[in-house]
């Protein structure tokens, strides 16, 4: 979530102001799941694959390769909105 690492609240992903709550498009999830993906330090590239887009939620998985070795990794995720749609 957007703000809420402590030591900067400039990271994240803007959940609440722009994404749960509303009908947004897959590709803006997608973008933005990979902006915040490729702002960890050692990811060379990201690709995010989605699963279940519902009104009420998103799952998927995020896949990051490594800058120096190549190596994939891959994290799951799913985010359900307590409100609905």
């Amino acid at each position: 979530f957007l703000g809420e690492a402590y030591w900067d609240t400039t990271i994240g992903i803007d959940w609440l102001g722009e994404i749960l709550g509303k009908p947004p498009s897959t590709a803006l999830l997608k973008a933005r799941l990979v902006e915040a993906a490729l702002t960890v330090p050692g990811v060379a590239s990201a690709a995010c694959y989605l699963s279940a887009l519902t009104d009420r939620g998103v799952t998927g998985q995020i896949q990051v390769v490594a800058n120096e070795t190549g190596q994939v990794s891959a994290a799951s995720f799913a985010v359900i909105n307590p409100q609905g749609g």
